[in-house]
């Protein structure tokens, strides 16, 4: 009898808590189309990255609300894992449609409650119309991708902790720091440049195009980004404004270069609306459109 109750009790919270994760995000999904809705008459991205911001900040708190209740009765001694933001999450640039840039990290391998814990998100926000891209490693993992994988390096240039123990992050934090101290500046600003004259061939090395990708090809929002990894890796520089006070840009130039930045970025979201998904090619039959979302008129 009291094993039955126990059956029950359990099966009862499982319902309650899944109804309690539905909710959650039926409310992440009503906030997003609202945000989306607003930049749906907006022809520019405001320049305090207002959208960027909202959108990034929407799913930073989701993802934790997630995780507090999935864990909620996990065990104390159970390795849980930190949730890393890295990438174009990590230094909170979301398009509409973009993929969550995510590193899930722990000291040792992960508990099953750890393992529950990252298929649940992925689930979640699979069912919500947004892909984690993700991958799972202990710290000691982490050191050694270091030491061969640069776009796993670059991604952790831009990491901030969502949710999870901080002692975890700091020894990752740690372990970023020791690798970059080491690391030859001049070694990742050439595979840096190697790895954009490769994406150049790839997708036609000419700046000119007539249906770019406004995100990877020459001229893109990758360039730009490349450039600002470069400067994160050199002096700790984000922001074509910080390359200013290092004397590498005149104030006119970083103006130039930010604005630049905010139209590409405004193309994309409204590429993103338009297509309602992924998608960062201009390509000619949608080219109308964004002209009409973005003000532009034929003359």
């Amino acid at each position: 009898m009291t094993q039955r109750n126990k059956s029950s009790s359990s099966t009862l919270s499982a319902v309650d808590n899944g109804s309690v994760i539905n909710k959650l995000m039926d409310d992440f999904k009503q906030k997003r189309e609202a945000l989306l809705g607003r930049l749906q008459k907006k022809a520019l991205l405001q320049k305090d990255g207002y959208f960027h911001n909202h959108l990034s900040q929407l799913c930073d708190s989701t993802l934790a609300g997630l995780a507090d209740l999935v864990t909620e009765k996990a065990d104390a001694k159970q390795a849980l894992p930190c949730i890393v933001a890295v990438g174009g999450y990590g230094r909170q640039e979301l398009a509409p449609f973009s993929d969550l840039d995510i590193l899930f990290v722990s000291e040792a391998e992960l508990s099953a409650a750890g393992k529950k814990l990252v298929e649940t998100l992925h689930t979640a926000f699979w069912n919500a119309g947004l892909k984690l891209a993700y991958s799972v490693r202990t710290v000691a993992d982490c050191e050694a991708a270091m030491k061969t994988d640069l776009h796993f390096v670059t991604s952790l240039l831009e990491k901030r902790l969502v949710w999870g123990p901080k002692k975890v992050f700091a020894s990752l934090a740690a372990a970023v720091k020791e690798h970059h101290d080491a690391a030859s500046p001049a070694t990742f600003i050439a595979a840096k440049l190697a790895e954009q004259e490769a994406r150049h061939k790839k997708l036609g090395d000419s700046r000119y195009q007539l249906q770019p990708n406004i995100k990877e090809s020459k001229g893109g929002l990758r360039d730009i980004q490349t450039l600002l990894w470069i400067a994160n890796f050199l002096y700790g520089i984000t922001t074509p404004e910080g390359l200013v006070e290092k004397g590498v840009l005149t104030a006119q130039e970083a103006e130039t270069l930010h604005d630049a930045q905010e139209f590409l970025w405004a193309v994309r979201w409204h590429l993103h609306l338009a297509n309602a998904r992924f998608d960062d090619r201009l390509a000619f039959d949608i080219q109308p459109e964004i002209e009409a979302r973005m003000g532009y008129k034929e003359t």
